[in-house]
């Protein structure tokens, strides 16, 4: 199994919210999101160059993603490969209408061992603390076949070490 950690830092966006507006609520940040990644930021499309190579020749064709919110990657992935993809996430805003996804907990995931090719986590980790964050990549490695891989993309690691 390969475990693959993709450390970057995300752009700002062009969009920012002005500090007297407040927090943007979870589920309201959810409901926003694109059906799919628009690939004009860099990030996007270097991220997308990344990964790409890893979802080839998976053996089982299955694709999971831990935390995937509305699901904008894994209905990219789903365009662009022939993985059948899954997704599972705490919050229910987005997961609720999706196909193939999940409400549930990213530390104990309802799919049995070695059920999929590959296994996504992005910008998750880094929120958890560390003994949180190593139940989470364990988890998400029981759910990888043997020769498949788990792919971790922490854009923001500073606040993961607080």
């Amino acid at each position: 199994m390969r475990l693959t950690y993709l450390i970057g830092r995300l752009v700002a966006s062009s969009r920012r919210r002005s500090a007297s507006a407040g927090p943007t609520p979870w589920s309201e940040h959810i409901a926003g999101l694109p059906t799919t990644p628009g690939l004009t930021a860099h990030w996007e499309r270097e991220f997308w160059g990344a990964i790409l190579p890893y979802l080839q020749d998976l053996s089982p064709r299955r694709c999971l993603e831990v935390g995937c919110s509305s699901g904008p990657w894994l209905r990219l992935i789903t365009r662009a490969t022939d993985l059948a993809c899954y997704g599972v996430d705490v919050d229910p805003t987005g997961v609720h209408d999706a196909f193939g996804f999940a409400a549930a907990d990213g530390c104990t995931l309802p799919y049995a061992d070695g059920s999929f090719g590959a296994c996504m986590s992005l910008g998750l980790v880094e929120h958890f603390p560390a003994r949180v964050r190593s139940a989470l990549i364990a988890e998400q490695m029981r759910v990888v076949a043997p020769d498949g891989v788990v792919i971790c993309l922490m854009p923001n690691l500073n606040p993961s070490f607080r």
